[in-house]
């Protein structure tokens, strides 16, 4: 049937744009394939030399920026999937273990993505799929807990501090005004 054509809807050559892909997702590949190849190496020199490459990998992985929103959510995954694996805390003495908990508080503030990792998106728009973390599992603390009590006795005594200002103010205006009314 020659009336029932479907129209060609492809792009003229040239007309597309070929976007750039985020450079964080292919940082995050490498760093996820470092980290396998060193679980896995044998004892010794490779494992020294696996290990070494995972330390590279996750300097350049932390230095990276992030081009996109998508790229930022899949870092904040991808790091909250590393501090469970290795068991970084709060407490972690290790500056690269501190430096991803930092790195990872800061991108979910920056993206808004304080959910729960099975919450954050898996697909790229692309089509390309990020890693795949464990459902169900608990987001890590990144504030320590004395620095939580901390913060809790800054803001009572600035409300006492408040209070008794308010007193003195009050107080001080009483006084002046008992003062004037004997005059």
């Amino acid at each position: 049937m020659t009336h029932a054509r479907i129209p060609d809807f492809t792009p003229a050559p040239g007309a597309v744009r070929v976007v750039a892909s985020d450079p964080i997702l292919a940082a995050i590949q490498t760093h996820a394939e470092a980290w396998s190849v060193f679980q896995v190496a044998p004892g010794g020199v490779a494992s020294e030399r696996a290990e070494t490459a995972m330390q590279e990998a996750l300097e350049h992985l932390l230095a990276t920026p992030c081009g996109s929103r998508f790229g930022a959510l899949a870092l904040v995954r991808h790091l909250r999937w590393y501090a469970r694996e290795e068991a970084v805390t709060a407490d972690a003495e290790d500056f690269f273990g501190r430096l991803v908990l930092m790195r990872e508080a800061d991108l979910s503030r920056f993206a808004g993505s304080d959910l729960l990792p099975d919450m954050l998106p898996v697909a790229a728009p692309l089509g390309r799929l990020a890693p795949a973390a464990e459902r169900r599992a608990p987001p890590c603390r990144t504030v320590a807990p004395r620095e939580f009590v901390r913060r809790r006795l800054l803001r009572a005594s600035g409300l006492a501090g408040e209070a008794l200002a308010a007193i003195a103010i009050i107080g001080g205006g009483a006084v002046l005004t008992g003062l004037a009314t004997l005059l």
